[in-house]
């Protein structure tokens, strides 16, 4: 209840998440519930990039169970799944760290306070609009909970559950999240291995078993990415060139430790940063606790352990500003993602472990804390002064646009320095007087000022980098009940280049770059990692500007040998031949096909071109029987007409090898869930026969 509290604006559907997961998460989940409830395969989106094969796309959620919630829930997935989502997945990360804590303590009120410092630390409230990051981190500590609770009891159960959510991670995090989440399970895996004692080969056998679990549920992942694989332009590592690495979590960003709010403004103390990426924040007394622990644990080896698993996330979080992370890029999967900054999110889940302990340490002996709190409220002290003498002037416009709930408020990092120090202060000053004052019931006490703390920055980050204010989730709502069902079919006569995916009836846009997804129109626009190799020869060598000259069929009246030389429209270029006579009409739009009638009056052959991009599962069809499809225009589909030919023209898509995983996926999530519902029941009936016995 305090974490949906604390995330009011999505999880009451007051103002929808924005940027990235409204701008391209929301189309593509949107763009597969609509062809499944259509009756369609959600193989092929027609509509962005002159197409792509979007039942690979690593980050729609398409082979995930909860997305398949929100559809089986809400029908369509709409703005107000897309809010469902993602509160749900910040009560996951809060209850996974809630059991995750186990591992330094039992104490309820300490697990309590590991769960809501993840869940709205900085890296939750900060980098929202990213929700494939979010939905990495939210996993990572229910996989390893299940990876010790195997260890500890070598139980079937556990098996079952770490494959379970190691496969509902892979099947909704960004890919970078899963490449981390290989090399953080080996390396937990070999140390469990190595402390067990000669039971190793079994150990190891529960490990692999759930490894084999996950890969069976993610089959259909698997192969629709195997099958795209070949023509994805991102499958090697990208360039180690600076632009690549600014979103890194530079040593400067660390003053978001205490700091948050600071990290809202614009400035070049941020260096190029994104807004959404700076927040280290895990809250004042996390910090506190954080100090405190290393201080009196500071010979436990697991303090030690965790720190160290810190340090190593945090120096690959700063990106280029160290030497390591250009060391680690040639690590495999390194150099596949941008961002270097998510790493933070794993640091941060250490660090407040960190805290546990140090939270545990208090309420056994808090001698010595107060040095530490009155060292923190010195140093807000610090910025306040600081932020008063530099950006003073500007506070009472800052404190107004905060009340109005005021997206980007234009203000210098001084100015939001002092907000968060003048908010910071009280807070601190308050605890430390009840601390002088009460030595019982310190943990509740503990727990009601960090949820003062994190609730009080999450509302003032809020409007900034967690909802849209602009929009609410209403208008979202009327603008899907406005979406047509049909797809548009413009492109079989005009030029791809004429189309627009934003037209007036669909005002307001709750999408800027992926909006003909929605409106279901043919364009060569979409911002998405999963882009053909052949759009993007075409984007470098100039040969889109060509051929979105061109409606989505077009025939081959001028041949040239180059992208260059193609200056008119129904040219072709990796192809000779030529027949200027060839005629095509009646062309047709379909979800995963395309049809036209094609009439050639000449003995000799000719070419139609479907403005797509080629994949080898599109398959051509003439007189019901099967024709190749040749890539043409580097990466186009054309298909040859043989000579006198009149007919249709077929085109359609499939992935047998994808269906049939999808059934053996489901298969396997059903017999999971019957085996751990059998070993929850038989758990529950033995725990009754043991209280009949006490």
């Amino acid at each position: 209840m305090i974490i949906t509290l604390a995330i009011w604006p999505f999880s009451f559907y007051v103002f929808p998440p924005k940027w990235d997961s409204i701008d391209c998460f929301l189309p593509f989940k949107y763009f597969w519930s609509n062809h499944i409830l259509e009756g369609h395969w959600p193989f092929w989106n027609t509509y962005q990039n002159l197409g792509y094969p979007a039942y690979s796309d690593l980050q729609s959620g398409l082979w995930n169970p909860i997305s398949w919630l929100m559809v089986l829930l809400f029908g369509k997935y709409t703005a107000i799944s897309l809010s469902t989502e993602i509160s749900i997945y910040f009560l996951i990360a809060g209850l996974g760290m809630y059991k995750y804590s186990e591992i330094i303590t039992h104490n309820k009120w300490v697990r309590f306070f590991c769960g809501i410092s993840l869940a709205l630390c900085g890296f939750m409230v900060g980098t929202t609009q990213i929700m494939v990051f979010i939905m990495g981190i939210a996993w990572l500590p229910w996989i390893l909970h299940f990876v010790r609770r195997i260890y500890q009891t070598s139980q079937l159960k556990y098996m079952l559950l770490l494959g379970l959510f190691v496969a509902l991670e892979t099947t909704s995090a960004s890919p970078a999240y899963t490449i981390i989440l290989i090399y953080t399970l080996v390396a937990f895996v070999g140390y469990y291995l190595l402390k067990t004692g000669g039971s190793k080969l079994k150990l190891l056998g529960y490990y692999l078993g759930a490894g084999a679990i996950a890969i069976v549920l993610v089959l259909p992942l698997i192969v629709s990415f195997k099958e795209f694989q070949p023509y994805f332009g991102r499958a090697g590592k990208l360039p180690y060139i600076p632009w690549i690495y600014n979103g890194s979590f530079d040593f400067a960003e660390y003053v978001s430790f205490l700091f948050p709010i600071s990290t809202l403004s614009k400035s070049d103390f941020w260096g190029t940063t994104n807004m959404t990426l700076r927040n280290g924040y895990f809250g004042v007394f996390g910090l506190a606790f954080f100090i405190f622990g290393i201080v009196k644990t500071k010979r436990s080896f697991k303090t030690i352990s965790l720190l160290a698993i810190s340090l190593v996330f945090l120096i690959l979080a700063a990106g280029d500003y160290t030497p390591f992370y250009k060391m680690a890029y040639h690590l495999p999967g390194f150099g596949t993602f941008r961002h270097p900054s998510f790493f933070r999110s794993h640091a941060l889940m250490f660090l407040i472990l960190i805290s546990g302990i140090g939270f545990s340490q208090f309420l056994k002996n808090k001698a010595g804390f107060k040095w530490i709190w009155l060292g923190l409220i010195m140093t807000s002290f610090i910025g306040l002064f600081i932020g008063l003498n530099t950006g003073g002037s500007n506070l009472g416009a800052l404190f107004e646009d905060v009340f109005n709930y005021i997206q980007k408020p234009k203000h210098s990092t001084s100015t939001f320095l002092a907000l968060n120090a003048i908010v910071l202060i009280p807070i601190l000053i308050a605890f430390f007087f009840v601390l002088k004052r009460y030595t019982k019931h310190l943990a509740p006490l503990v727990l009601v000022f960090t949820i003062l703390d994190l609730g009080v920055f999450t509302q003032i980050t809020s409007p900034s980098t967690m909802t849209l204010p602009t929009k609410p989730t209403q208008q979202f709502s009327e603008f899907f009940e406005r979406i047509p069902v049909d797809i548009n079919q413009e492109a079989v006569n005009k030029p791809i280049k004429n189309i627009k995916g934003r037209v007036k009836e669909f005002k307001p846009y709750p999408v800027w770059m992926n909006v003909a997804t929605f409106t279901k129109r043919v364009t060569a626009n979409g911002a998405n990692p999963t882009q053909m190799k052949s759009f993007n020869k075409l984007e470098v060598n100039g040969g889109l500007e060509n051929v979105i000259e061109n409606p989505i069929f077009f025939t081959g009246k001028y041949l040239v040998d180059s992208a260059a030389l193609a200056i008119k429209p129904n040219t072709v270029w990796g192809s000779n031949i030529l027949n200027d006579k060839l005629e095509i009409s009646n062309g047709l739009i379909g979800y995963n096909s395309f049809s036209l009638s094609v009439h050639n009056p000449l003995r000799k052959q000719g070419i139609v071109v479907l403005n797509q991009n080629y994949h080898q599962l599109w398959k051509a069809k003439i007189k019901r029987e099967g024709i190749e499809i040749i890539p043409v225009n580097d990466g186009l589909m054309g298909v040859i007409i043989p000579g006198l030919y009149s007919g249709q023209l077929w085109f359609e898509f499939d992935s047998p090898n994808t269906r049939l995983m999808v059934w053996v996926s489901g298969s396997a999530y059903l017999v999971l869930g019957l085996l751990l519902l059998f070993s929850f029941k038989n758990q529950l009936f033995q725990h009754s026969i043991l209280k009949r016995k006490l």
